[in-house]
């Protein structure tokens, strides 16, 4: 069964949950993701839309805007967040979560 209706990719050793709706520590390190990627899944996951700007990411993280950026740096590498432009502000950049990252 899906974690949530738009939730239709699987990580390995999930089981039938998403990497967002994982919470435990084990499940956590299986999907090698960290429990501030978790956080940062989380924040992604209930901003308006499923996207967040980098700038509120890192207000909400309470990271400076460098940390932030190294933190979806490797929430893309693992294939679990991606960067879209804004379609308002062509400076501001746009971070969703992947399909293997949860659900939009």
């Amino acid at each position: 069964m899906n974690c949530h209706p738009a939730c239709t990719a699987r990580s390995p050793g999930s089981g039938s949950r998403c990497v967002v709706s994982w919470h435990s520590a084990k499940q956590l390190a299986e999907a090698e993701v960290t429990s501030q990627q978790y956080q940062a899944m989380l924040v992604i996951k209930t901003a308006a839309g499923g996207r967040i700007m980098m700038r509120e990411l890192s207000e909400q993280m309470l990271m400076h805007p460098h940390g932030a950026v190294q933190l979806v740096d490797r929430l893309s590498l693992a294939g679990l967040a991606n960067r879209m432009p804004s379609e308002n502000d062509r400076r501001s950049v746009l971070i969703g979560l992947t399909p293997r990252g949860g659900p939009p």
